[in-house]
């Protein structure tokens, strides 16, 4: 058990934070959306992953630092034609220097994403270098109905906050005719950095009328090389801090159907460090005596490996793996209702953030439990 000391009526442990620059911190949903199927009613085509969790808020933006996990996708290409599939089974292969903590799934759907955390690491999967390589499997849950194509960025995260480099799978039906554009996979430059788009197309028997890029959101003066082409270029911004540039790619058929995608650049100061963003999850509830609680936090850094720790407001519970994402506690035996408040704190060495998720315990399992109301995210 760590050492402790009290501050302010929260445990904290006593941890030596050396790390470098940076951070970008979010977290998955609370215990009680882990392992089911989290569904969305949109006009999309992707519904859900199976045992994923919707989290709210901005995608985080992949990491620049050296051992990030290396994602690719197996047995698909970066255009899936499909046929009638309500389902599709996705494979993954991930390597990494660190245990793995979660695959994020940007669908596209605005500030919400989805984060399906990774089983337990296979000791027999390790090498003599350090690094591991895992194959992992996710569903995808489509709707019958939507016969438009979409786009989804698929990352693998660590369990020290860094996110691996995106990669793009665009998804359409057979039947419906209709193009496909993809802008790209999101990426994470520094600033005055040139950087080469890498867009794609399907158009699905049609010809091809016209492909135009524009700058949807950013700094001012950014300019597009060969903005009608699939392969653009531009020299990054500078800037004083962490931004983002949002850039739409518009494809156009002879049949005249558009395709629209977008893609963002997150565009770091070569001289500041980001400041950490913190969300420990949702509030959820737990019958009093039941073991192995998880405090599915989650982090992810825009520019560096990342420190991070829970702490509780009741000394007689033990967090265990409390320097970890994804750490446990047994709730406690209670005779009424008792809110237990876990604050998840990350460091990049030079800044500090903070952020608190109750979880509520009741007397019993038999004990009426309220109903849980929808998130709304939080800062």
């Amino acid at each position: 058990m760590a050492a402790t000391v009290s501050w302010l009526g929260w445990r904290r442990p006593l941890l030596a934070l050396s790390v470098p620059l940076g951070l970008w911190i979010l977290a998955c949903t609370g215990s009680g959306d882990r392992g089911t199927d989290v569904r969305r009613e949109s006009s999309g085509l992707l519904t859900g992953v199976t045992g994923a969790g919707l989290v709210s808020g901005s995608p985080p933006p992949s990491t620049l630092a050296p051992d990030v996990p290396q994602l690719e996708l197996m047995d698909i290409g970066s255009m899936q034609i499909l046929e009638d599939e309500q389902r599709v089974a996705l494979r993954l292969r991930v390597t990494a220097s660190a245990s793995l903590a979660s695959v994020v799934i940007n669908p596209g759907w605005g500030q919400q994403f989805l984060v399906w955390p990774v089983p337990g690491e296979d000791p027999a999967g390790l090498s003599p270098s350090g690094r591991s390589t895992r194959a992992l499997q996710l569903r995808l849950e489509l709707s019958p109905e939507v016969q438009a194509g979409q786009c989804l960025q698929i990352a693998a995260s660590d369990a020290v906050g860094r996110l691996s480099a995106y990669q793009k799978l665009c998804l359409v039906r057979a039947q419906s005719g209709l193009p496909v554009a993809s802008a790209g996979a999101d990426m994470t430059v520094f600033e005055g950095e040139s950087v080469q788009l890498q867009g794609d197309l399907q158009l699905q028997g049609a010809a091809l009328d016209q492909i135009l890029w524009q700058v949807r959101a950013g700094p001012a003066g950014i300019a597009l090389q060969n903005p009608d082409t699939a392969s653009p270029s531009l020299i990054a911004p500078q800037v004083d801090t962490t931004t983002a540039v949002t850039l739409r790619m518009t494809v156009l058929s002879e049949t005249g159907h558009p395709a629209v995608d977008e893609l963002r650049i997150t565009v770091l100061d070569t001289d500041r460090a980001a400041a950490p963003l913190v969300w420990a999850g949702h509030d959820f509830a737990v019958p009093a005596g039941m073991q192995s609680v998880e405090l599915p936090g989650w982090a992810s850094d825009a520019d560096s490996a990342v420190a991070l720790y829970w702490m509780v407001d009741d000394p007689s519970v033990h967090i265990r793996d409390h320097r970890q994402p994804g750490a446990r506690f047994d709730a406690p035996q209670v005779d009424r209702p008792t809110a237990l408040n876990f604050m998840l704190v990350a460091s990049d060495g030079l800044h500090e953030a903070k952020d608190q998720v109750t979880v509520r315990v009741y007397p019993s399992p038999g004990a009426a439990m309220p109903v849980r109301q929808e998130p709304t995210g939080r800062s």
